[in-house]
Order: structure tokens, then sequence, then C-alpha cells
């Protein structure tokens, strides 16, 4: 693929208002609190994200700010 768009230029595509981002812990598909070991950003269709935190890392913690 990488050669075949290789002459196209780079479009950066906005992301549509429908669309959210969210921390989540990737190990348990929760939203990521401060004290889970890995987070990473997901991008959900609104109102599909994930609604509780990460059990396995203290569920009721803080959530993680997303600056997106």
């Amino acid at each position: 693929m990488r050669k075949a768009v290789a002459s196209k230029p780079v479009v950066d595509f906005p992301r549509p208002d429908t669309v959210v981002s969210v921390s989540i812990d990737p190990a348990t598909g929760f939203l990521a609190t401060e004290v889970c070991p890995v987070k990473r950003d997901e991008y959900y269709i609104a109102g599909t994200e994930p609604t509780e935190y990460c059990p396995k890392h203290g569920g009721d913690g803080e959530p993680v700010e997303n600056d997106e």
C-alpha cells in the first residue's frame, strides 16, 4: 500500500463530531485510571465508548485527561 500511495499527497481527515476519543486500558478495554500501567487513546462513535473505569487498576480512580 505504501508504494501505491507514495505519489499521493498526505491528507489529514478531520474527525467527525460524532467520534470521540477516550483513554482506555488496552488490557481490559475499560476507561483508564491514573494507575493503569498502560493507556491508549481509542476512538468511538459517540455513545458507544466505555463508561466504566478499569476494575483491575482501581475502577473508582480518577479518569485520565484526554487532550483531544
